[in-house]
Formats: C-alpha cells, sequence, structure tokens
C-alpha cells in the first residue's frame, strides 16, 4: 500500500478547526469525544490553542461580574463575610 502524502498545513488547520467545532457541538468531554475520534487528548488542546492564537483571541476570554442586587439586606448593609458567588460558561458551571 501506497504511503499517504503528507497534508499541508492549511489541510491539516481545517481538519482541526472541524474537529473542535464537531466536539463543541456534541456536547460530550472532550475525552469522551476524542476516544470515540481516535485521536490524543493533548493534540486536540494543543491544536485547539494554536487555533485560537492564530485567530488573535486569547485562549481566555473575562467579562465583567453583575454584583447589583449583591451584599444589600434589608438594613442597606451586609454584615455575613461570606459572599457565594456561582459562574456559569457555556461548558461548566463554577462555586
Amino acid at each position: 500500500m501506497a504511503k499517504q502524502a503528507r497534508r499541508s498545513r492549511a489541510d491539516r488547520e481545517q481538519l482541526w478547526r472541524d474537529l473542535i467545532e464537531r466536539q463543541h457541538r456534541s456536547g460530550q468531554s472532550i475525552r469522551k469525544f476524542c476516544d470515540s475520534e481516535g485521536i490524543s487528548q493533548p493534540s486536540f488542546y494543543s491544536w485547539r490553542k494554536r487555533l485560537q492564537e492564530s485567530n488573535g483571541r486569547p485562549t481566555a476570554q473575562f467579562v465583567p461580574a453583575d454584583r447589583s442586587g449583591v451584599g444589600s439586606s434589608a438594613a442597606g448593609t451586609n454584615r455575613d463575610p461570606v459572599q457565594r458567588w456561582e459562574v456559569r460558561s457555556r461548558r461548566a458551571r463554577f462555586r
């Protein structure tokens, strides 16, 4: 059997863009998706980071937190030193 020609950089980038998009739409964890596609997780993460950086997008995006209504009470002050925050993203929830 003849050896396959190496894909061009543009072809490899497009292949990984498609894989990353498919994983995102699938709703599967990266581990499960990579296992089902037969690709390594380190390669997935490496390509995802590389493609994000090449698009000029940061690898993490921050948004301002809306604190309206936080820390207020009937008396106008909150003496409770512990405040709980919940942060939601498309893929995870942090508490």
